[in-house]
């Protein structure tokens, strides 16, 4: 649902893509660059909080593992109900954001206008404003050049758990992503 509502930017209109098209076409109007700047800083935004939301999202779900992992997967299920719901969840807008970012080319297009416009736009008044640190926009390149980086982050996080946590058994981190599938697997053949 967070997806859906907030990157409403990528669904029909395709982001930027247009404004940007116009903007490269007629490179010394700077009317054309104005307006293509102040199409993108939004999107940027977004792109940026998605991306901080991310690093959230991996220590968050290291702490969920601690608990849903502790135990074989169908004990944990049953008795942690509600972390469940929030383990499913995550995967849910997981899948549905790198859906979102593999079936919109516009996401990592429009970053790579933003960082090419960023030192022409220095003296434009709200440039601070949508301003993203070079150190950021280069996680945030580097995040986003992946088909998938959410699965790629949740990945890294069960990956980093797995290495931290010698002692839980191997088998309940892979038996909860398994069961998990199982059920969802389940609820959609039979309703």
């Amino acid at each position: 649902a967070v997806v859906s509502t907030q990157s409403g930017h990528y669904g029909r209109d395709g982001g930027a893509a247009e404004i940007i098209r116009e903007a490269i076409q007629n490179n010394n109007s700077e009317e054309a660059q104005v307006a293509a700047w102040e199409a993108v800083c939004p999107l940027v935004t977004s792109l940026n909080e998605y991306y901080q939301y991310s690093i959230e999202l991996e220590a968050n779900v290291v702490q969920l593992l601690g608990t849903l992992c502790a135990e074989p997967p169908m004990e944990t299920l049953d008795g942690h109900q509600a972390l469940a719901k929030q383990f499913a969840m995550i995967l849910d807008f997981v899948l549905a954001f790198d859906d979102l970012k593999m079936n919109n080319p516009s996401i990592q297009n429009d970053f790579s206008f933003y960082r090419r416009m960023r030192n022409r736009v220095q003296n434009l008044k709200d440039a601070e404003e949508h301003e993203v640190s070079n150190e950021v926009a280069n996680r945030m390149s580097m995040f986003y050049a992946n088909a998938t980086p959410m699965l790629k982050m949740l990945s890294n996080a069960v990956t980093n758990f797995v290495k931290k946590n010698p002692a839980l058994p191997l088998e309940h981190t892979t038996d909860i992503f398994s069961t998990m599938a199982n059920l969802c697997r389940c609820m959609i053949e039979d309703p």
